[in-house]
């Protein structure tokens, strides 16, 4: 296959999975719609109880470090979670191609960012003579996470391909 065809394919491709993509999205706005407010509002929630939690004791240098990334992960989840559900809300942009490859990213972006703050979390709650045996757990979100990554750069990297295919052809 000749380079200049083997591209035109995978423009192909690409084109067609953002078709797809935009159809699917489109099926499945309530379902993000209801995710985006689960995560809204549930993650203030838990950031509060650990607050009251950890307020009670001291916290070792691992702990506090723990809770720092709580604190980040949980804020990070909220503000992407508010946009998308901002992007939502206004439901024309959902039926653009370019606001739903915009609101796959945040989407997949906001799961990743749920991530450090469970494990974190799972590491605060539990006492710190068991935190040796959290090694597994870590170890299984950490290849969530790296798989989230890149499914998240695949995304990113579709949707720039469509962006530039899309100018070309207009």
């Amino acid at each position: 296959m000749e380079t200049s065809s083997r591209k035109m394919w995978y423009q192909e491709k690409v084109m067609s999975y953002w078709k797809n993509q935009n159809d699917c999205m489109e099926k499945a706005r309530g379902a993000i719609m209801v995710l985006a407010v689960y995560t809204l509002i549930i993650f203030p929630r838990m950031a509060e109880d650990f607050k009251r939690k950890v307020e009670d004791r001291t916290l070792d240098s691992s702990e506090e470090l723990a809770y720092f990334y709580f604190k980040i992960s949980t804020s990070f989840t909220f503000i992407a979670s508010l946009l998308m559900t901002l992007l939502l809300l206004t439901g024309f942009l959902v039926k653009s191609r370019f606001c739903t490859g915009l609101l796959s990213i945040v989407y997949l972006v906001t799961l990743l960012s749920m991530i450090p703050g469970y494990s974190s979390s799972l590491y605060l709650v539990t006492p710190s003579q068991l935190h040796e045996r959290l090694y597994l757990s870590h170890c299984a979100l950490l290849i969530t996470a790296a798989a989230g990554a890149l499914v998240c750069v695949f995304q990113t990297i579709c949707f720039l391909t469509w962006l530039s295919v899309r100018e070309k052809m207009e």
